[in-house]
């Protein structure tokens, strides 16, 4: 801690140290003396000198109560338990058994094969855009969101107040990635080599790289960091010895320019298949196999840390707030599932029970959401329950807003709806 010492005002100026060589008979044209107007001046100095320091001194206890205050409101809003939630219906529309929903800040975005649209917390169109897919692939980061078709060759880049950009390959895409801040990394097929390709918001070649299955393998996943200087890859390996695992990480920045294809780390796992990467921040990077999860750690050259080993039967993986969950089945029979959730870190932060039958599981923010069409449960990452309750009617989609976990998207067979917990 940093202390910052003041010197006393009433020391700073002192007519017997700093005045005693001036001649007490020396005097200006009105008869005062020069030692006189000296000390007159140093009395105001040292008036405007404190009255510097009182200000500086009331402003930094006002900034250190406001802070104080801000924090103590963020716990109580994080430790808060609901009990009731009040629903309001934004827009109707009747929605379709291929539309799917997301959230980009506060606001919704619904799309399918034909086309996205987005919403305002209003119900008021932002931004609508039409395409022809056949397999839509979407990943988001932050307020950006990536849509492609696999096989397609074209990546359209939104974020929550219109188009950044598009992107045009020449290739098939196979899977994709997008930052925080619009690049998009994409495994591209081509005849005997499958190529990974790194792109700006605007469509523009960052980098790029190639693999084959006979040296590096095939991707079978691909994740870039929030500031788009990290790409991960997870390639399968195929050999007379049976299968493995290479996850490679490249380094588009100041760093990986030195190192040949930009490839400044790797790892290689025999007998295990890792088919899901993700960043959870900008230095963080999680794998997963059906044995183990894997933390990588480092922002410009990772290298690997915590492994937490399991034996139960993985039954789904999940991402959000800069936490990993893991789902198994609850062999203990207590309960019917435990959800145990990692931050970034790799510390197991909690493991969370549930007995309901869910259709999605979602984390956002620091919170955990389950449901089905009937009920809704809100836990914290730390595994504390904060709401539990049934919906009116049927619900086909629970959409978790940016701003907290008192506020969401339902999506009914009517319309949007929104839901405000109390």
């Amino acid at each position: 801690m940093s202390v910052i010492n003041f010197r006393n005002p009433n020391s700073i100026f002192s007519p017997d140290s700093e005045y005693e060589d001036y001649d007490e008979q020396e005097t200006a044209d009105d008869g005062q003396s020069f030692i006189d107007e000296e000390i007159e001046d140093s009395e105001n100095s040292r008036k405007r000198r404190r009255e510097i320091l009182r200000l500086i001194l009331h402003g930094a206890m006002a900034a250190g109560l406001v802070a104080v205050f801000a924090a103590l409101i963020l716990f109580l809003a994080s430790q808060r338990v609901y009990s009731g939630a009040a629903v309001s219906q934004i827009a109707e529309m009747t929605s379709q058994d291929d539309t799917d929903f997301i959230t980009l800040g506060n606001n919704i975005v619904y799309y399918s094969k034909n086309g996205a649209s987005c919403l305002n917390t209003s119900g008021d169109l932002v931004w609508s855009i039409t395409f022809e897919l056949q397999k839509p692939l979407v990943s988001r980061a932050g307020e950006v969101l990536a849509i492609t078709d696999y096989n397609g060759s074209t990546i359209y880049l939104q974020n929550a107040a219109g188009t950044l950009g598009s992107v045009n390959t020449n290739m098939p895409i196979r899977a994709m990635s997008v930052s925080e801040s619009g690049e998009v990394a994409a495994v591209l097929a081509d005849t005997d080599v499958t190529w990974v390709y790194l792109f700006d918001a605007s469509g523009n070649t960052i980098a790029y790289f190639k693999t084959t299955m006979g040296q590096s393998g095939y991707p079978l996943s691909v994740s870039v960091s929030p500031n788009g200087e990290l790409v991960c890859v997870s390639h399968l390996l195929v050999s007379a010895s049976g299968t493995s695992t290479s996850i490679a990480f490249y380094n588009f920045g100041d760093v990986g320019q030195n190192v040949a294809e930009n490839n400044v780390s790797g790892f290689n796992y025999d007998n295990e298949i890792f088919p899901f990467t993700a960043f959870l921040d900008s230095s963080s990077c999680a794998a997963v196999s059906d044995s183990r999860i894997v933390f990588f750690t480092g922002k410009e050259i990772p290298q690997s840390g915590v492994n937490a080993m399991f034996n139960d039967e993985l039954a789904g993986v999940y991402t959000g707030g800069g936490c990993i969950g893991l789902l198994f089945p609850d062999t203990s029979g207590s309960s019917r599932y435990n959800l145990q959730i990692y931050n970034a870190a790799g510390e197991k932060i909690s493991t969370i029970p549930f007995t309901m039958e869910f259709t999605n599981i979602q984390i956002a923010g620091k919170c955990v959401y389950i449901n089905n069409d009937q009920e809704l449960q809100v836990y914290t990452v730390e595994g504390k329950q904060r709401y539990q309750g049934t919906f009116e009617e049927d619900v086909r989609e629970v959409v978790p807003r940016a701003d907290g976990a008192g506020k969401m998207y339902l999506v009914t067979e009517d319309g949007i709806d929104q839901m405000s917990l109390h």
